[in-house]
């Protein structure tokens, strides 16, 4: 870059930060769009960085919003981002999740921070986090179990995250792990469900958990059972060894049951 265009850079930059507080949602999204568009360049994220240390709070989501749009570059933008996680304004949280999302397992780092934002008093930050760590991969090593509690959640976006966050992460292992078949059996019936939902998107990859599905027909919660059969339907082909349970199922208490087992 010249020097002619460098010097521009370092004019515009501070005005589309200002402009980042400005009183219309319009010209804040506007500025945080410009800033994007500029791209990963030193002299916008060291902006960034800055302005996500700064007092204004609408300046520093309006800094998570632009960097949602920028690929990572440095360690320094990564770290100041992960610190924005604990931040004492929720949407600051939030957007500093969603960057986290886009950076997928580059922002791999910020693991420990994500897992903590499970706990937010937010349900969109213990949502979107559950996003951000289902993007990382299985080369991150996440703890099943802490994603499989997540499946507890009293907020109905955060549960349903992780169910696609679980599905999407054992997807790309070679075989089923073992805590998904532990917890299949948790005394926990949004659990059972879970855990059950998860499979039932997995198809024929499942098929070792068939013996687990069919227990599952005969779950105490509704819910549960109309998942195992959608999950032994999704396996591809009907196992002679489920014929049996699903006649059962015909004569199930509840309509839905048995209209799913038909």
């Amino acid at each position: 870059m010249n020097s002619s265009a460098q010097h521009e850079l370092e004019t515009v930059v501070p005005v589309l930060i200002a402009a980042l507080k400005n009183s219309s949602r319009r010209v804040r999204k506007d500025a945080a769009d410009a800033l994007a568009r500029i791209g990963p360049l030193e002299v916008v994220t060291a902006a960034l960085r800055d302005a996500l240390q700064g007092e204004n709070q609408t300046i520093r989501y309006g800094a998570t919003q632009a960097l949602c749009g920028i690929d990572l570059r440095s360690q320094d933008t990564l770290d100041e981002v992960t610190r924005a996680l604990s931040d004492s304004i929720e949407c600051v949280r939030f957007g500093a999740a969603r960057v986290l999302v886009h950076w997928g397992p580059l922002a791999s780092a910020a693991v420990p921070q994500l897992l903590s934002a499970l706990h937010d008093r937010s349900e969109r930050v213990r949502a979107e986090a559950l996003k951000a760590l289902g993007g990382m991969g299985r080369t991150a090593d996440l703890p099943l179990p802490i994603l499989i509690d997540a499946m507890t959640d009293g907020s109905e976006i955060v549960s349903s995250q992780a169910v696609t966050t679980l599905t999407y992460l054992v997807q790309q292992e070679e075989t089923v792990p073992a805590e998904l078949m532990q917890a299949s059996q948790s005394t926990n019936a949004t659990i059972r469900l879970g855990t059950t939902t998860v499979l039932g998107r997995l198809g024929q990859k499942a098929v070792s958990f068939l013996a687990s599905l069919m227990n599952r027909l005969q779950d105490e919660d509704v819910r549960v059972r109309r998942a195992a059969i959608v999950a032994i339907e999704r396996l591809g082909f009907l196992p002679e060894t489920a014929v049996s349970p699903l006649i059962e199922a015909l004569g199930d208490a509840e309509p839905c049951v048995r209209q799913l087992a038909s």
